[in-house]
Parts: structure tokens; sequence; C-alpha cells
């Protein structure tokens, strides 16, 4: 299948991380058909559960990422479609990774342990969550979600 392409764009965006400040160009996505997308999970046996499901309906996975170091990397260098993001990654929530791909125009999915109530703050707004334990068919269908608003955001 041909890939559409609607040209890369570049900007720069900074985040402080520990206490140190991590600097990075963002390339933003060049629009495409195919399904691929990124796991943001620091529990290894999770992410192998996510990826394994996806792959087997066909999807690309990119990751997982299991820090939040690892995840900005992915998620302003790669090309992807749409992301599944445990909110909690050894200790540090994943909001500047929310905040970057809402800049991308990617859609995304919070992974959870948490309740609605004792989510971050700045995460309680989120819309798209699934409460782990998640089954596999929980998992496809909020996948599909994503790649039909991903679709959609594209106008097509």
């Amino acid at each position: 299948m041909a890939a559409r392409s609607t040209g890369p764009a570049f900007s720069r965006r900074s985040y402080r991380i520990n206490g140190g400040l991590f600097s990075q160009e963002l390339q933003m996505p060049q629009k495409k058909v195919y399904r691929r997308i990124l796991i943001v999970e620091d529990d290894p046996f999770v992410a192998f559960s996510q990826k394994s499901i996806l792959q087997a309906e066909g999807w690309t996975v990119i990751g997982p990422a299991l820090n939040l170091r690892e995840a900005l990397n992915a998620a302003s260098g790669k090309a992807f479609d749409c992301a599944f993001l445990d909110v909690n990654l050894k200790g540090e929530f994943v909001t500047p990774v929310v905040d970057l791909l809402t800049d991308r125009g990617i859609p995304f999915t919070l992974v959870t342990a948490y309740s609605h109530e004792t989510l971050p703050k700045g995460l309680r707004r989120m819309k798209d969550v699934i409460t782990k334990p998640f089954s596999a068919d929980r998992l496809r269908s909020a996948a599909m979600g994503m790649l039909s608003r991903e679709r959609r955001l594209d106008g097509h």
C-alpha cells in the first residue's frame, strides 16, 4: 500500500526531567495508511502482552519505551499513527509525552491502574483511558478507535 505524505516539518520543545533539561527537535509525522503504534510501558510483562496482541492484529509496534526519556525520544522522532501510554513510568508521569503527542496531532490512549479520581491533575481531562488489567478485546478496540481518529484528523 502506498503511503501518503504531507512532507516533514520540524519544531523544538524542551522538558525538565529529574532536574535536567531535555531538548528535542520534533519531526512532525508524515501521514500514512499503514498501522504503526508506539507502546510506552515500564512493566515488561504488560508491554509484551500489548505487543503480542497488536502484532497478531497486523500492527507494527514501536517500542516498548520503558521510561520517560525513551518515551520522549520515540514520541519525537519515530513515525507512528497512535500510541498507548502508561501513566506512571517508574515514578515519572507521562505528561510530557502527552503534551508532545498532542502537539504532533497523534492520537493516544492512556493505560493505567489509577482510578480517574487519582490520575495526576493534568491527565484527568483525558477521555481515552484503559484501566489495567484490560482484555485483549479492549486493547484491540482502543487501537482501532485511535486509528479512526487519526484518519479523521488527516481528513480521510
